[in-house]
């Protein structure tokens, strides 16, 4: 999320921009001769053939108020995708920002099981993690009261649509 966040200030960055540059620079160049793994022989019990995925979002981290989303997926502990963007409308709070990018990225993950289930890659339904308390209880409860009904269509799609999904 991170170099997705710097591609929006190369025009005008801040000090502490640059020092942000410069950390992922350093990353970079450490980890530079790190190869990609995919470990089928070590089954653990949060990595069998399934698609797991992340999903997070930064509340309000840019100057007009929209957020940030980030998305993570991992397949027998090797990081097969990622993606950041900056969403598309300016959410009231963190829980409605999480909200949000997670039913912007349901779709995309499920798509990415689909293809992979069709070439055969992946059997089991895919997890997806999030670590948003109050996004979880809406999707397990659907009870909205007069302050989250604004949420109900973006958390109605995601519970519908994954009846299998485990959070």
């Amino acid at each position: 999320m991170t170099v997705s966040y710097l591609t929006t200030k190369v025009t005008d960055p801040s000090h502490q921009d640059i020092r942000k540059l410069d950390r992922v620079m350093g990353y970079i160049l450490h980890i530079r001769d790190y190869d990609l793994r995919f470990n089928r022989t070590a089954r653990d019990s949060t990595d069998k053939e399934q698609i797991i995925a992340y999903v997070d979002a930064s509340f309000c981290v840019h100057s007009d108020g929209k957020s940030q989303s980030g998305l993570v997926v991992r397949y027998y502990g090797g990081t097969i995708a990622t993606k950041s963007t900056k969403q598309s409308m300016v959410s009231k709070s963190s829980t409605e920002s999480e909200l949000i990018a997670l039913s912007d990225y349901y779709t995309w993950i499920m798509q990415l099981h689909e293809c992979l289930k069709e070439l055969g890659i992946v059997t089991a339904v895919p997890v997806i993690h999030q670590d948003n308390e109050s996004v979880i209880k809406l999707l397990t409860s659907r009870n909205f009261s007069h302050r989250t009904r604004y949420l109900k269509a973006r958390t109605l799609y995601v519970a519908d649509e994954s009846k299998d999904i485990r959070y």
